[in-house]
């Protein structure tokens, strides 16, 4: 595999996802794999990357990848990159709704060099709230924070005739952030009366419940089981704080979470097919998962494992990949300068300070004077730095198969599947914070050390929190299934 589609498996970052799908798009580096592509780019398309959402427009419009893709996705992932100022999309959508003949895919695509604007940075949401809350009172004006309808059908939250369907099995409904219904997941309530519970308790009664999972309709939807599992994981991660994870209601005429200490029925919508086959009851919701930073404990803790490892990679990263003679500007800069000494020594980062001391004093790094401004590398170090790759490589050999476990189509985030190696390696003793730390240094070293402001996400800890994430996609699986994944 790919040094940099490895790297990327550990990515949240929107951008590094949308590159390793035009790798795939247009073949380089690794073999061309519309499919492949089409993946990546809804990994960095529920971040709002307007060149990930044209990209998935003009594979569903010209058929790509095998599978029906109907008009209303097409135009909903373009309609999103419009939004985000995407040129490109917006010519893209003129031809299709001109009727003409589109241009074959290469012609397309591009267009993408229309794109004009980079990703809004996404807003924090506040995380689930546990403790019971009123109802808050509905503004008819108000802006639905969720829009969403299938391509068949439209969506009515709270309309005048739910009492209707009082008697009737109802569903449960979950997607995540922006995408699309059609990725959605089911689960159907039989128990008409359990609209009265709270949307907490039928989260946890009903839908993920995996002991309920034979409920799941797995005859025409194989992959609900797995898709269940994963949200179950989103849902247990935000309520140990592990992850934000936000919950909204689709079409509610807010831009504010639902709190889940209310009722159901307060919440309800319902799904009607335009070509009158099917109308029910639902609660509709979508999940919302992002980055929680971490508690000042657990940072500082991180910092003392694992910061002289990451300033000696750093150091490493630099030595590689800068110019000849350019070694004394890269470390003269002012994360450097308390450590180097010199006429500026005021310690704007004091945590990378004590990072390079802490390096310097295992001998991994050193300074030469009169060249005050110039770190080195020891034989020592470069010895650690060769031990850790080698640490890492029988790791990736020995857990990379387990990295996705699904079965087709794929779950709701997770391109390939469900990343078990996580919970695969506690099973067998591996120390698993370690390991993610230094996959994170040798997979994800452009992330970390190729930005400008390096120094400032390690100082605030955003880099460490970055790293952290990988734990919100570790599975729950029960032991035998470890056990048997771990024989085949």
């Amino acid at each position: 595999m790919h040094e940099r589609v490895k790297a990327a498996k550990f990515s949240r970052d929107p951008d590094e996802l949308y590159q390793v799908g035009l790798m795939f798009r247009d073949g380089t580096d690794v073999e061309q794999d519309f499919k492949e592509a089409k993946d990546w780019f809804r990994r960095a398309a529920y971040a709002d990357h307007p060149g990930a959402l044209f990209n998935l427009g003009v594979i569903s419009v010209k058929n790509l990848v095998s599978g029906y893709s109907s008009e209303y996705e097409i135009k909903n992932w373009l309609n999103k990159a419009i939004k985000l100022e995407h040129a490109g999309a917006k010519e893209l959508l003129g031809l299709i709704e001109s009727g003409e003949e589109l241009p074959e895919a290469e012609g397309l695509f591009a267009l993408e060099g229309k794109a004009s604007t980079s990703p809004e940075p996404q807003k924090s949401e506040p995380p689930i709230v546990e403790r019971p809350s009123q109802p808050e009172p509905q503004v008819a004006s108000a802006v639905a924070k969720f829009n969403k309808d299938l391509a068949c059908a439209t969506t009515q939250y709270q309309p005048d005739d739910l009492p209707e369907y009082d008697n009737e099995p109802w569903d449960i409904r979950i997607s995540l952030d922006n995408a699309p219904l059609e990725d959605a997941y089911y689960f159907t309530v039989k128990d008409p009366q359990a609209t009265t519970h709270t949307i907490q308790s039928v989260l946890e009664q009903f839908s993920l419940n995996t002991d309920r999972s034979a409920e799941l309709d797995t005859h025409e939807y194989p992959q609900l089981p797995h898709i269940q599992q994963e949200l179950l994981g989103y849902y247990q991660s935000g309520k140990t704080d592990q992850t934000q994870l936000t919950i909204y209601a689709n079409k509610r005429p807010s831009d504010a979470p639902v709190p889940l200490s209310d009722p159901v029925a307060s919440h309800l919508s319902t799904c009607v097919f335009l070509d009158g086959t099917h109308d029910y009851k639902l609660l509709d919701l979508v999940f919302v998962v992002e980055s929680k930073s971490l508690e000042t404990t657990d940072l500082s803790g991180y910092q003392t494992l694992f910061g002289s490892k990451y300033i000696l990679f750093l150091i490493d990263y630099y030595k590689r990949h800068s110019p000849k003679g350019a070694d004394n500007a890269n470390f003269s800069d002012t994360p450097f300068r308390p450590f180097l000494g010199g006429n500026d020594s005021s310690d704007h980062y004091p945590q990378v300070t004590k990072a390079l001391r802490d390096a310097a004093d295992i001998g991994w790094i050193f300074t030469e004077k009169p060249s005050n401004n110039q770190i080195f590398i020891s034989d020592k170090g470069y010895d650690q730095i060769e031990s850790l790759q080698k640490e890492v490589e029988d790791l990736t050999r020995e857990y990379e198969r387990y990295q996705s476990i699904s079965v087709n189509p794929p779950t709701l985030g997770v391109p390939d599947g469900l990343d078990a190696r996580i919970q695969i390696m506690r099973s067998q003793s591996v120390d698993v914070i370690r390991t993610i730390f230094l996959f994170a240094f040798i997979y994800n070293e452009e992330d970390l050390f190729g930005v400008n402001n390096w120094a400032d996400n390690y100082e605030s800890g955003e880099s460490f929190s970055a790293i952290y994430d990988a734990f919100q996609y570790e599975t729950d699986f029960a032991e035998d299934v470890i056990t048997e994944l771990t024989q085949l």
